[in-house]
């Protein structure tokens, strides 16, 4: 009897023992545990975040984690953005921030903030009630609304509506500039076409031939057989045109052969076939003309060419297209 009731009394003295000791680690942590409380900015604005942070002084406040449930329900006075609380540790001093917005004006208190040490040990730091003015200083005045403040994260500014649109509006204008372009390069090209697909009519084309020849100044030069032999080349596509055959294909003979049912008066056909034949002495018979016969020469193609009578396909009915039709 004697034995269990000295081992009762042993087992009450260690656990009142143990009992002491978690009292003193709780007082001394309340005790020492030193607390100082900012805001930024120093006067909060209805609708608009500031940041409450605690400076937390004492040992070991390295360790302590805050409640992170921290004034997010139950809340008519108070909201808290989607930042979490964040802890930087210097030292012995541990700084908890946390980002609010306060919904009333006024002097509004605040509820007390838990946090937990590494032991387990919980403890509820008293905060103190914070003024919240009801509307913006003047040199406030040219700061976000609260509309917009609440819109954004945290932290950030709405560009003006202005900057916001304007490089849609440059891209808008490019857009544009670039159509305007490709429309521009669309219609010279079409012109390109038109021009290439609507060729001269003949007596056109060959008295262009004919203006180039001179401009040339082969007689001036004395080159005789070229000048004769591109004559008659301009002169036989010509007629090979306006009556449907191959004039570069046939000999002289057989081009007159050729007009002799077609509708050429006998003095033109005599005047193609005497300009041929002469062509044909200096490209082949070595003959050397003066200046003066080649010079007629070449009116008397340029006559040939308007006193052909044709009208052109594509161009009938047009009189600009006709030859010299008297």
């Amino acid at each position: 009897m004697i034995r269990s009731r000295k081992n009762l009394q042993s087992t009450t003295l260690v656990f009142v023992v143990v009992l002491v000791a978690l009292l003193r680690c709780e007082v001394a942590f309340s005790s020492s545990l030193r607390v100082r409380q900012e805001t930024e900015p120093k006067q909060p604005v209805v609708g608009v975040p500031f940041q409450l942070s605690l400076i937390l002084e004492g040992e070991n406040t390295s360790e302590l984690v805050p409640d992170e449930n921290f004034l997010r329900d139950n809340q008519t006075t108070w909201t808290r953005t989607a930042k979490p609380i964040t802890l930087q540790v210097r030292g012995k001093a541990t700084r908890l921030a946390v980002e609010l917005i306060g919904l009333a004006a006024g002097r509004q208190p605040l509820p007390p903030l838990t946090v937990r040490s590494k032991q387990g040990v919980r403890e509820e730091i008293p905060l103190l009630p914070i003024e919240i003015r009801s509307h913006l200083s003047p040199d406030e005045l040219t700061t976000v609304p609260f509309a917009l403040k609440l819109a954004e994260p945290a932290g950030t500014l709405l560009p003006p509506p202005v900057v916001k649109a304007l490089p849609y509006a440059l891209l808008a204008f490019a857009l544009v500039a670039l159509a305007l372009l490709l429309v521009a390069l669309w219609r010279w090209r079409r012109q390109l076409q038109e021009k290439a697909k609507a060729p001269l009519p003949p007596d056109l084309a060959a008295l262009e031939e004919l203006q180039q020849l001179e401009n040339e100044g082969l007689i001036a030069k004395r080159q005789f057989k070229e000048f004769y032999s591109r004559l008659s080349d301009t002169v036989r596509v010509f007629l090979g045109k306006v009556f449907g055959f191959d004039g570069l294909e046939c000999t002289t003979s057989e081009l007159v052969r050729e007009l002799e049912d077609k509708p050429v008066p006998p003095s033109l056909e005599r005047e193609i076939l005497s300009l041929l034949e002469e062509a044909d002495l200096v490209k082949f018979a070595k003959y050397r003309p003066d200046p003066v016969t080649a010079e007629r020469a070449l009116e008397r193609a340029r006559a040939i060419v308007r006193q052909t009578p044709f009208i052109a396909p594509a161009a009938e009915g047009n009189p600009a297209s006709q030859g010299g039709q008297q």
